[in-house]
C-alpha cells in the first residue's frame, strides 16, 4: 500500500480507528465474560435460605466514559 504524504493523516486516522474499535470489541467480550463467571461465584456462595436471593444476582451493561 502507498500513501502520499496528503494522505498520511486520513490512512492513519483509519488505521486507529479500527485498532480502537478491535479494542473496545475485545474488551467488552472480555468484560461479560468475567461477569458471567463473577455471578455465577456470587451466587454459588449467596445464603440458601432464600433460593431467590441467590437467584437474583444479575449483570447490567452500562455504556460510559471514564474521565
Amino acid at each position: 500500500m502507498t500513501i502520499d504524504a496528503s494522505g498520511l493523516s486520513g490512512a492513519v486516522r483509519e488505521a486507529l480507528n479500527e485498532y480502537g474499535q478491535e479494542v473496545r470489541e475485545i474488551t467488552r467480550d472480555t468484560v461479560r465474560s468475567v461477569a458471567r463467571t463473577c455471578r455465577k461465584e456470587i451466587q454459588a456462595d449467596s445464603p440458601r435460605k432464600s433460593k431467590k436471593y441467590a437467584k437474583g444476582w444479575r449483570i447490567e451493561e452500562t455504556v460510559g466514559r471514564l474521565g
